[in-house]
């Protein structure tokens, strides 16, 4: 493999602000044209820490490459009151024509609902969201973008994310999309679309509010995902075909919705539509389709439904297993392993929403070799580190592994997420040369804001994984100490690396065989030996 170049579009550069008051919208669009023309790997950045007020905005293709990164690591926000779509377009994010991108990153986009939903619960507006270019004569009036005539009636509204002709699509893998004004994600003529470790949120009252709606669209891949809102969950609507919806959280909402078909004695037609292993909590329904009145339809849908109740929310409940509540002292004296293990036990088995394995903040647990093995009853498990992880002491690893200190295997959906502080204890070993590591080994794998210190050999070691983000995180050990690669990486495909400080004793980054689709931008490294691809050695 050769590790292809990702040039980094950051909208910092190109006049964005991000104090969330500040418009930025052109700044997003003059990053846009540029990182569209780019060829190799583009990345169009929004960093973290940073909250971008946007109005209404399309980006346009066909761009240059096929292969292109949106990152959202801060916060995009919309305009806190009702603004105008247009009769064409009632997104407040729009792509059109864009193949082969990827939207992910931890962040957020918000799209301040609540004026809206008010708006429809006073009667002043008709049905909020509705399908872009449907109707496309509907008038609009608009007093000063905050008064609306009470003869207003609207079948549009503002959804916050429209895709249209979009081929090779992917969205996800840890991003958060809230409080859409209508549909938070809909997809219109798109082929080939994948969204994968999602997190949609409204509140179960605000109406119209889709989780995902899918329109003359095929091959749809909705995965491993949270989805709760005041409407359905996923919305399957005219013209789809191969949709599959795996492994979703879904609730409070209306659950999974094909329809409604045959409106106006019309001929509507979705096919090859499969829902499986999906958990429906406080949702209205599980699956269902809708359909106008004396139509005759024929559909398949094939269900694997793991549950369908009236449980607590999966947003409500937040499933917070701290290990002092199992036992663990914290004070990087006593062995807190079995304590942890207790509460992963814990974390693993629970079905609802994200469980959060929680290391509290001021205390410093002291473990053994661990595993942590899955897989896991949820769709996705959050490990929150605020405190610090310590390793023993070399004489208190006899008898023990000493190929891998802390081990994540077979877990789909992990996401490890800082401030906290992982200490390897390595200046004990590198005399000897003598080195166990910390290992990883799971699909969907999302690292953000952690320190990795001071590793008797890899700091952190990724094999066998898919669809991994790595963002701000500071690796660190001596210059001087032996074999402390940053990350070692083997076996894993579609990787990301970004905004990261890894300054150790070796390599870096060491990309070793079976490795794909591995995109590095904005780390620093250094001292160490750079970044390196040792897949033809």
């Amino acid at each position: 493999m050769s590790v292809i170049s990702a040039e980094t579009f950051n909208v910092l550069n190109n006049g964005a602000v991000g104090n969330g008051k500040t418009d930025d919208t052109q700044a997003f669009l003059k990053t846009w044209s540029l990182f569209c023309a780019a060829g190799g790997k583009p990345i169009f950045l929004v960093p973290s820490g940073k909250t971008f007020l946007l109005k209404k905005i399309e980006f346009q293709g066909p761009c240059k490459s096929k292969n292109l990164y949106f990152q959202v690591w801060g916060e995009i926000v919309a305009p806190n009151y009702i603004w105008r779509p247009s009769s064409e377009v009632s997104s407040w994010i729009y792509f059109e024509g864009v193949h082969g991108l990827t939207v992910n990153g931890r962040g957020s986009i918000d799209g301040k609902g609540d004026p809206w939903w008010d708006c429809k619960a006073n009667r002043i507006c008709g049905m909020l969201p509705n399908v872009s270019n449907l109707f496309p004569t509907l008038l609009f009036n608009v007093l000063n973008d905050f008064f609306l005539s009470d003869l207003i009636r609207w079948s549009f509204g503002g959804q916050a994310i429209g895709v249209y002709g979009c081929n090779n699509f992917r969205i996800g893998y840890g991003l958060t999309l809230k409080y859409s004004p209508g549909k938070h994600l809909t997809f219109i003529g798109s082929n080939y679309v994948t969204i994968d470790g999602i997190n949609i949120i409204s509140p179960h009252s605000s109406p119209n509010t889709d989780g995902i709606y899918t329109q003359d669209t095929q091959h749809v891949n909705i995965q491993n995902s949270l989805i709760s809102t005041g409407d359905d969950c996923v919305a399957i609507g005219m013209g789809s075909m191969d949709v599959n919806v795996t492994n979703i959280n879904c609730g409070p909402g209306h659950g999974v919705s094909i329809g409604s078909l045959g409106a106006g004695g019309t001929r509507s037609t979705v096919e090859q539509v499969r829902v499986t292993s999906c958990n429906f909590t406080r949702a209205q329904n599980g699956v269902r389709i809708k359909t106008w009145q004396d139509i005759i339809f024929s559909i398949v849908v094939l269900l694997s439904l793991q549950r369908i109740g009236h449980a607590r929310s999966i947003i409500e409940s937040t499933n917070v297993f701290s290990v002092d509540a199992y036992g663990a002292v914290g004070d990087g004296k006593t062995d807190d392993t079995q304590a942890f293990l207790k509460a992963w036990k814990d974390v693993c088995g629970s079905k609802g929403g994200v469980p959060t394995l929680s290391i509290p903040s001021g205390k410093t647990f002291l473990l053994k070799p661990i595993t942590f093995s899955g897989p896991c009853q949820a769709a996705g498990i959050h490990v929150q580190i605020s405190g610090t992880i310590q390793a023993p002491q070399q004489s208190e690893w006899s008898g023990l592994d000493q190929d891998n200190w802390i081990t994540f295997s077979g877990i789909s959906g992990l996401n490890l997420e800082g401030p906290g502080t992982i200490d390897g204890s390595g200046s004990q070993w590198w005399p000897k040369s003598c080195k166990p590591t910390e290992n990883g080994g799971c699909s969907h794998l999302q690292m953000s804001g952690l320190k990795l210190v001071n590793s008797p050999r890899s700091h952190l070691a990724i094999n066998g994984c898919d669809n991994v983000v790595m963002n701000d995180l500071t690796i660190t050990a001596p210059g001087d100490s032996p074999n402390t690669d940053g990350i070692d990486i083997s076996d894993s495909k579609t990787v990301v690396l970004s905004n990261s400080i890894i300054a150790t004793g070796d390599d870096c980054v060491a990309i070793n065989s079976g490795t794909s689709d591995f995109n590095i931008t904005g780390v620093a490294c250094g001292p160490g030996h750079g970044i390196r691809n040792l897949q033809s050695k």
